[in-house]
C-alpha cells in the first residue's frame, strides 16, 4: 500500500478482540451471551431480542495483529488515509475515538459506525468515501464474510470504482486467514461474463457526485452532494445517515474521511457560497480532460477502450493463469 491508498478497517474481531458481547433475550426469559464472531454466525429464533449495549463502550480491548496495519498506514501516510467502518452504533463513536486516540497518540478523524449488521450497509458507505475521495485503491480488512462478499460485488458492478483496485482481506479474531481474496480461473471467467453481459457505462457519466467539487476563497475544498438522485437517498437510508427534513444538499467542509456534513436546503444554499467565496478552479496548465475530485486534486478521466480491446486484455490475462 502507499499512501494514495484507502485502508479501512472493521473494529471488532479485526482491529482488537474485546470483552463486549451480545446478549440475546429469548422469548422464555432466559438470556444468551455471544462473542462478535459467535453472533455473525447465529440464526436468529421467534422472539429473540438483541441487546448491544456492551458496544456502546469499548471493553478490555486488545489489539490484534491487523492493529500493526492500521499503526503503520497512520505514520507513514497520516488520519486521513485510513477509515474503521464497524457495525456498532453511534452511541459508541466517543469511546472509539478515545481508544484510537490512546492507542495511536493522534485524533483518528475517519471512524463510521454503521450501527447496523446489513453488509450492504458496509459496501454503501465504502462506495461514499470511494465518489469522494477517489483513491488508486481500497483494502479493506473484515471478519464477516457477507461484508467482504457485499463489498466485492459492488466493486465489480458499480461504476462507482471504475478504475479503483479493491482488495479483500478476510479475518478470524484479528488475523488475516488468506492474502487479498484469491479466485479460481472458473470464477474469474464467470465475472467477466456477467461484466460483459452488463451495459458498458459512457463516459464521461451523466451524474458523478464526487465531480462536484469547488474551493473557498481559502482554497478548502467543499463537496457538494445534490441527494435528489434516488439511489443516493436510498444509499444514505441503507448506511444509517438518511437526509434531514426539508434538506436536498449536503456540503461536505473537507477532504478527509469525517469531514464536517452540512445539510440544507438550495435556497440556502447561496448565503454559505458568498461567506466562502466558492468558485470553480480551472484545470492546472497542460492537463489532460479530468476533473477536480474530492481530495482536491486533479484526476484525469479514464482511457476509454472498446470492447474489443477488453476482449484481448481478457485473453491475455487468462492465458498467464
Amino acid at each position: 500500500m502507499d499512501c494514495d491508498s484507502l485502508a479501512i478497517f472493521d473494529f471488532d474481531d479485526t482491529l482488537v478482540t474485546s470483552d463486549s458481547e451480545v446478549i440475546v433475550n429469548k422469548s422464555d426469559g432466559s438470556s444468551q451471551r455471544l462473542a462478535p464472531s459467535q453472533y455473525a454466525v447465529y440464526q436468529q429464533e421467534p422472539g429473540d431480542e438483541f441487546d448491544f449495549s456492551e458496544f456502546d463502550e469499548v471493553r478490555g480491548a486488545q489489539p490484534t495483529p491487523i492493529f500493526n496495519i492500521l499503526r503503520k498506514m497512520v505514520q507513514e501516510c497520516g488520519v486521513d488515509s485510513v477509515l474503521i467502518l464497524t457495525a456498532r452504533h453511534l452511541a459508541s463513536k466517543n469511546a472509539l475515538h478515545d481508544f484510537f486516540s490512546d492507542e495511536l497518540g493522534v485524533n483518528l478523524v475517519g471512524i463510521e459506525t454503521v450501527g447496523t449488521t446489513n453488509s450492504s450497509a458496509k459496501a454503501n458507505k465504502v462506495r461514499d468515501y470511494v465518489m469522494r475521495l477517489r483513491p488508486k485503491d481500497v483494502h479493506f480488512w473484515d471478519d464477516t464474510d457477507d461484508n467482504l462478499q457485499a463489498l466485492g460485488k459492488m466493486a465489480r458492478t458499480s461504476p462507482d470504482f471504475k478504475g479503483i483496485a479493491v482488495n479483500l482481506y478476510p479475518v478470524a479474531a484479528g488475523v488475516e486467514t488468506g492474502d487479498a481474496v484469491v479466485i479460481s480461473e472458473r470464477q474469474l471467467r464467470r465475472i467477466i461474463r456477467e461484466t460483459m453481459e452488463q451495459p458498458i457505462p459512457q463516459w464521461p457519466e451523466k451524474h458523478f457526485a464526487w465531480r462536484n467539487v469547488v474551493f473557498t476563497k481559502d482554497g478548502d475544498v467543499r463537496y457538494i452532494l445534490d441527494v435528489a438522485d434516488p439511489e443516493t437517498v436510498q444509499a444514505a437510508i441503507d448506511i444509517g445517515e438518511p437526509f434531514l427534513p426539508g434538506t436536498n444538499v449536503i456540503i461536505i467542509k473537507g477532504t478527509h474521511p469525517g469531514s464536517e456534513k452540512v445539510y440544507l436546503h438550495d435556497s440556502d444554499l447561496l448565503d454559505l457560497i458568498q461567506r466562502e467565496g466558492w468558485s470553480k478552479r480551472p484545470p492546472p496548465p497542460e492537463a489532460k480532460s479530468g476533473f477536480w475530485d474530492g481530495k482536491g486534486n486533479w484526476s484525469e478521466d479514464p482511457v476509454v477502450i472498446s470492447e474489443r480491446q477488453l476482449q484481448r486484455m481478457i485473453r491475455s490475462v487468462l492465458q498467464e493463469i
